[in-house]
């Protein structure tokens, strides 16, 4: 141990590396936690479906289609071309 002097600055260094890779750890996940907290969304209204049409196709013996069309309008009806219209008394 010819210089000691040498010797303790590095030990001191390697000392603060660690230490400052440590504190950026744990303060990274820290502030993590922190922004991943967010306040509480406002709960949705409940909104009502209605089923407009339904329809259920054979193709062959192992193949069937199925078709289901919802709207969250009451007064909703089919136009010959399958189109979901509102009823004038809206316009």
């Amino acid at each position: 141990m010819r210089n000691a002097y040498v010797y303790f600055s590095i030990l001191l260094g390697l000392a603060l590396f660690l230490i400052a890779v440590f504190a950026i750890v744990f303060f990274r996940e820290r502030v993590a936690h922190v922004l991943k907290r967010r306040p509480a969304r406002k709960a949705v209204p409940r909104e009502d479906f209605y089923c407009v049409r339904s329809s259920l196709k054979q193709i062959n013996e192992n193949f069937h289609v199925a078709q289901i069309l919802f709207t969250n309008r009451k007064d909703c009806t089919l136009t010959a071309q399958g189109e979901v219209r509102r009823r004038a008394s809206e316009d």
